[in-house]
């Protein structure tokens, strides 16, 4: 296996599956907060982002065509939906952990997404830039949320 076909499995780490897998394994190990931090961010994410490609689309580096308008929305590559994924689940992930290693780990991940994201072609620096602050300020207002309603 040559190093560059781990490129779509590195992106894939921001992708839905893992988010969602993630969140799920919270749920069932009665980890609360981090089920609804999780859950919180991600949909702060889909709709700032879904509302900046609704009002303002930008089209893919590799050229994605698209069929409806909800294909078109999909296929607009800023700002990086990967991106803020990967960095919302790294942010809980690290708080989760409280651990160096696992933050340095976690760092890493989230640049080794943004990076095979524009290796792909699906994004340029900055898409992936603005996902990425969009993570972090998603995972931000998530927590906010959560210790407003003190639910947890």
């Amino acid at each position: 296996m040559k190093t560059l076909d781990l490129i779509p499995d590195i992106s894939s780490l921001g992708g839905d599956p893992i988010y969602v897998a993630s969140a799920f394994l919270f749920l069932i190990t009665k980890n609360y907060a981090e089920f609804w931090a999780l859950t919180i961010a991600f949909v702060i994410i889909y709709g700032v982002t879904a509302t900046i490609r609704f009002f303002w689309w930008k089209k893919r580096p590799d050229g994605q065509n698209y069929a409806n308008w909800f294909e078109k929305l999909k296929s607009g590559a800023f700002p990086s939906l990967h991106a803020g994924r990967a960095t919302a689940l790294a942010i809980t992930l690290i708080g989760f952990y409280e651990n160096f290693f696992v933050t340095v780990v976690f760092i890493a991940g989230i640049i080794a997404v943004c990076v095979t994201r524009v290796m792909l072609k699906r994004h340029n620096p900055i898409d992936v830039l603005v996902g990425a602050i969009f993570g972090i300020v998603a995972s931000a207002v998530a927590q906010q949320i959560i210790n407003m309603l003190r639910i947890f």
